[in-house]
This record gives structure tokens, C-alpha cells and sequence, in this order.
């Protein structure tokens, strides 16, 4: 599923890079910086989990949040920050994709774009529900929490999108660079 939902964070992207604004290359460059961010946290919650309960199937699995709070609040951080839920840095980058998209008179892209969020929300929940809050199987009772070593880069992941949601400024200010570069105005 992580690897599907890539296809839509990388249309996100595309779609900032192709508005024509300075907003909206800024607001591409930096979705692209996130969502290397948040994805890389998934794939590691992903890893943590498998290794913890033996599957990677999301119909195998269920309940692990009372074994695995850690894990669990770092894979429920990097999966909102992909469905752009304020205040983490999905919400950010994609808020300057919107709003590039509708200065320059694009409401169909806008409209299309707040329906594949939408997708993605839908995506996060699954995740998130057959892993952490459904029901705990029998096989899996004995589970308990990652080592600390598998713990600190999710954690390190979960604090940097926490950081760039609320402090988007460092990241802003790369992604304008790259736009005077590229001959687009300050964002």
C-alpha cells in the first residue's frame, strides 16, 4: 500500500512544479523533501511492525497499539503528515499546491487534487486501523515494542515533520532558491 500511495504524493509534486508559480514550485519542491520524509517513517513503522508480528499483511495483523505505542505514534505522525493534516508538513506543502492551483485559475486540478487527499486519508485509516486499532490476534499477544534501535529513526523522522510543519521556514527558503534559480520570483 506504501508503495501505491506514492503514485499520488508524486502527482502532488508534478502538480506544484506545473503551476507556473513561484508558490507552487516552492510548494512541489517542498512536498518532494516530505514526503521522502514521511515515507521513509512509514517503510521504518512498516519494518518495525513485520519484525515485531511476522507480517507485513494488513489482514494479519490488528490491535498492536497497546503493544506498540511507539511505534504506533511515530507511524500515526509520518501517516497524517501524508494525508496533509495540519500541523505536520504534508498539510504545508500541500496548502501551497492549493493555493497555487487556484491563483492561476486551475479549479478542476484543485478539485482532483482535494479528491486524491481525500484517497489518501481514506489509505491512512486502513493503515493505520488494521494495524494499530483493530482487533489483537491470538498469534500476536506476545508482541512487544522495538528495540530502541529501530525506535530513534522513527522518532527522529516523527520530530522532523512536527519541526517543518510548524517551522516551515529552513525548507521554504531551499525551495525559493531553487525557484530564483529556475528564474521564478520569490515565494
Amino acid at each position: 500500500m506504501l508503495g501505491y500511495t506514492a503514485v499520488a504524493q508524486v502527482g502532488y509534486i508534478i502538480l506544484g512544479l506545473a503551476s507556473g508559480t513561484a508558490v507552487g514550485l516552492a510548494g512541489g519542491l517542498f512536498h518532494m523533501l516530505n514526503h521522502a520524509i514521511y515515507k521513509s517513517g512509514l517503510f521504518l513503522c512498516a519494518g518495525t511492525v513485520e519484525r515485531a508480528a511476522g507480517s507485513s499483511d494488513l489482514d494479519r495483523l490488528g490491535g498492536l497499539a497497546r503493544l506498540m505505542p511507539i511505534t504506533f505514534g511515530a507511524c500515526l505522525v509520518t501517516a497524517l503528515a501524508g494525508a496533509g493534516i495540519p500541523p505536520l508538513n504534508g498539510f504545508v506543502s500541500k496548502w501551497m499546491v492549493y493555493r497555487a492551483l487556484l491563483t492561476e485559475g486551475m479549479p478542476l486540478l484543485f478539485v482532483g487534487a482535494v479528491i486524491g487527499t481525500l484517497g489518501t486519508i481514506l489509505s491512512v485509516y486502513k493503515l493505520i486501523h488494521n494495524i494499530f486499532l483493530w482487533q489483537l490476534r491470538i498469534e500476536h499477544e506476545g508482541v512487544r515494542e522495538a528495540p530502541l534501535s529501530m525506535l530513534i529513526p522513527m522518532l527522529g523522522l516523527s520530530a522532523i515533520i512536527f519541526l517543518s510543519g510548524f517551522i516551515p521556514g529552513p525548507a521554504l527558503a531551499w525551495a525559493s532558491e531553487i525557484g530564483r534559480a529556475s528564474g521564478r520570483e520569490r515565494v
